[in-house]
């Protein structure tokens, strides 16, 4: 069930072009110097499609709340197992944060963009070469 993101409201950067990118679940909400749409999408799609393999392979990847002893091929997955060993939670609780960093880095790499947010269900990466105020919203806490 979609639920909109209001607080989405307030993370628009004026000096940057600001969009959102929905793919199934993943729900992104992208600022960049660029218009680099296409390629988030690819992306999303790339590593939604590791992800749901890790679910498929790996015993307990995908419902465990402890983390999973387990080795992957794929780097972006043992990145997800690793932290979620950090953390003491099972891996896809890294899910949102893990997309919102491959999406801004492979994307950076392989565009012409320079500089780029990404807003994944509260996890946010950021590649800028500015400085900027980031907005922490608690909710009533």
């Amino acid at each position: 069930m979609y639920e909109k993101r209001s607080y989405r409201d307030n993370l628009k950067s004026l000096d940057l072009i600001n969009y959102e990118v929905i793919v199934e679940e993943s729900d992104l909400m992208i600022s960049s110097d660029l218009d680099v749409k296409d390629q988030v999408k690819s992306n999303i799609l790339d590593i939604r499609k590791r992800i749901e393999h890790a679910c498929e392979n790996i015993k307990d990847f995908k419902t465990s709340l402890s983390p999973v002893e387990a080795i992957s091929n794929d780097p972006i997955i043992n990145h997800m197992l690793q932290v979620s060993k950090i953390a003491n939670v099972g891996p896809m609780a890294a899910v949102a944060g893990t997309v919102s960093e491959y999406v801004v880095k492979h994307t950076l790499k392989n565009s012409t963009a320079t500089q780029m947010i990404a807003e994944n269900g509260g996890d946010v990466y950021m590649a800028s070469n500015t400085d900027r105020k980031i907005l922490i919203f608690a909710g009533n806490s």
